[in-house]
Parts: C-alpha cells; sequence; structure tokens
C-alpha cells in the first residue's frame, strides 16, 4: 500500500503485471482534453469505456464520469478505478436528469482546454484522442470531427462517415443534420472555451435526440464555430444494442420522447435561422414519416406542436419531400395495411444496407 501511494504521488501506476505506467498531465488543473462520460444504469459497460481511455497514447487527459444518479454499481467502479488512475473524476449529481443534462453538467465541471464525448456504453478507437488533438491544433479548430465505427452483434462494422464537403461552416453543419447526417456529439473534439460562449439551454429530463439540440444550439448560437477541422479517421466505436430498436413496441410515449428535443431545434432554427424554416419542417415530416411507417397516429403527432398540424397534410408533404415519398406518408397515415407493408420493406433495405 505504501507503495501505491508512492506512485500515485508522481502519476504512477503499477499494474497486476507489476509493468508502472507513468500519466503526464501538464498541470493537473489543466488538461489537454477533459472526456465526458455520462452514466445511468452503465455498470456493465462503465469500466470498457474508461478503459479505452486509459488505453490511448495521448495521456495528457481527464476522465470524468458524471453519474446520473445511477441505481447500479456504476458509480462504485468509477471510484474503484480512481483510486488507481489521478485522472479519473467522478461528479455526483443528487437526481436524474437525464443524458443531455449530464453532459450539461460536465462542460460545467471540466478541466480541459478541449472536452470530448463519450458514451458510456461505447468506446474510445486507439489513437484517436491523438489524432483528433493534432488536427484540432494545426487547424485552430473550434469543433474537429472524426468518423465512427459502428459495431454490429455479428462483428462486422460499417464506418460512418462526415459529410466534410458539406459542414466545413455553421450554416452547412446545420444544413447536413437535417438531411440524415450523423448529429452525434462525440467522436468530436470541442474548444471548452467554445461550449462555454455558447451559453447552452438548461433542459432536465432530455434523453431522446439530445445531440441534435446540443448541435442546432451550438451551431445557431451568437458564438457560432468560427472553424470546424475534419479527420478522416474512424475515433469512436459505437457499440449496438443487444436489444434492437426495431424490435422495441412503438409508443405514444417513445414518439413523444423523441420529438421533444426535434421540435426544440426546430423552434430554435425558426427563430434564429428563419431562411431554413422549410428545411427544418421537411426534417420534422421525414422523422415524423418514419414512425408513420411504424404506426404512430397522427393525432398523436398533430397535438405536439401547432407546426406538426401543419406539415401533416396530404398538400403540404407533397410540397414537402415530393409527389413519391408525400403520397407515401399519407397512405401510411390511412391505410394499415399498406403501412405495414411499407414497414417490411423497409426493414429488408435497412438489412442489406447492414444498419440493422
Amino acid at each position: 500500500m505504501q507503495v501505491e501511494s508512492a506512485l500515485r504521488c508522481f502519476n504512477l501506476r503499477c499494474d497486476n503485471k507489476f509493468r508502472i505506467h507513468y500519466y503526464y498531465m501538464q498541470d493537473k488543473s489543466t488538461p489537454a482534453i477533459t472526456v465526458i462520460l455520462p452514466m445511468y444504469g452503465v455498470e456493465r459497460y462503465i469500466e470498457r469505456a474508461i478503459k479505452s481511455v486509459q488505453d490511448q497514447s495521448f495521456k495528457d487527459v481527464e476522465i470524468l464520469c458524471v453519474d446520473d444518479a445511477s441505481p447500479d454499481a456504476s458509480a462504485q467502479i468509477v471510484e474503484r478505478m480512481a483510486k488507481e488512475d489521478p485522472r479519473i473524476r467522478l461528479i455526483k449529481k443528487p437526481k436524474n436528469e437525464g443524458l443531455y443534462m449530464a453532459r450539461f453538467t460536465g462542460y460545467e465541471h471540466a478541466r480541459g482546454e478541449y472536452v470530448t464525448n463519450l458514451d458510456s456504453d461505447d468506446t474510445l478507437a486507439p489513437e484517436a484522442l491523438q489524432k483528433l488533438y493534432e488536427v484540432a491544433r494545426q487547424t485552430d479548430a473550434d469543433v474537429t470531427l472524426g468518423e465512427l465505427n459502428y459495431l454490429k452483434k455479428d462483428g462486422s462494422v460499417v464506418i460512418i462517415k462526415r459529410k466534410s464537403e458539406l459542414m466545413s461552416t455553421p450554416d452547412g453543419y446545420l444544413k447536413a443534420i437535417q438531411n440524415w447526417t450523423s448529429c452525434s456529439v462525440c467522436a468530436a473534439l470541442y474548444k471548452l472555451s467554445f461550449i462555454k460562449g455558447c451559453h447552452l439551454i438548461s433542459c432536465p429530463g432530455l434523453n431522446n435526440a439530445e445531440d441534435r439540440y446540443a448541435l442546432t444550439q451550438m451551431l445557431t448560437s451568437s458564438n457560432p464555430p468560427k472553424k470546424i477541422a475534419f479527420l478522416p479517421y474512424p475515433v469512436y466505436n459505437y457499440h449496438t444494442n443487444p436489444v434492437s430498436l426495431s424490435k422495441r413496441k412503438l409508443t405514444r410515449e417513445k414518439v413523444d420522447n423523441t420529438f421533444i428535443a426535434t421540435l426544440k431545434s426546430y423552434d430554435l432554427i425558426h427563430e434564429r435561422k428563419p431562411d431554413m424554416t422549410e428545411s427544418a419542417q421537411r426534417f420534422l415530416l421525414l422523422q415524423a414519416g418514419f414512425y408513420m411507417e411504424q404506426g404512430a397516429r397522427r393525432d398523436w403527432m398533430s397535438t405536439m406542436h401547432p407546426v406538426m398540424d401543419s406539415i401533416l397534410t396530404r398538400k403540404r408533404m407533397v410540397e414537402l419531400v415530393g409527389q413519391r415519398l408525400g403520397h407515401h406518408y399519407y397512405f401510411c397515415m390511412q391505410l394499415p395495411l399498406y403501412r405495414k407493408a411499407a414497414w417490411g420493406a423497409r426493414q429488408v433495405i435497412r438489412k442489406l444496407q447492414h444498419k440493422i
């Protein structure tokens, strides 16, 4: 125990094979990168996620774990790991407020010059932090985007690429995420000063599409990113949930929860970027159409927000997405047999595209 205490004084750790590891930090209060890990019910995965950060060649990091009042042993696991690695910090929230607010808390407490987000059931790819940091420093970018590995249950990997040609400006990025480009705030490095300059809005309880809402705020703020850089390299491993989303029963609550963040994003665009209102409505319809194919009823969505009632008409659907898709969505609302056939066809296509 005395040896372990002495090692920790010098940011050293001895593993179970008696190899000594040195964790370099220029200043313990100001690491280069803070990795933010929100935690809720992830005791099965949290150690794997933290280890993926520890295994990075880039060592000047703070590992900031935010316990969102998790009912399991996640916090105890982190506390045990923190005894062996002084870079790990645990923040315990007194009550559960959702993933968005857990990240929000992380931004408030981060000490690094840069921050990156890591969901506790995912992992960082090897060399991710080193490569992101190099590009961020070379370009002086406020936001540096990498690519994502989508790890399927059968062991295959699909690389999710960013559309760099469209996303090099705030407006271009905003348009891209309204056309199904990944709006994940993971696989990216952000200047902490940029994040704080965006003055993100507190929103307790947000758990679905929270990345879209956070990104929309960043891209439409009075201090949008001055420079967006790209790294054509997968820096993040997205591990698929053992229970496929396509097999979960669709409920009104699920639809409501998904649209909370999307409609908040729409309101921001309508207020701050009125010239993009049409494209924002088109995205709302595309998302609504996806749920209508699964059986969501018009009356579920039309009461969510005045704009939803206006876009869920046959005429407006055709105006926003064209004759073929507009009538397809309309028939999904009106004809149950047509809807079931369409959803079955979509599932076949998604399997062929390796998306499920």
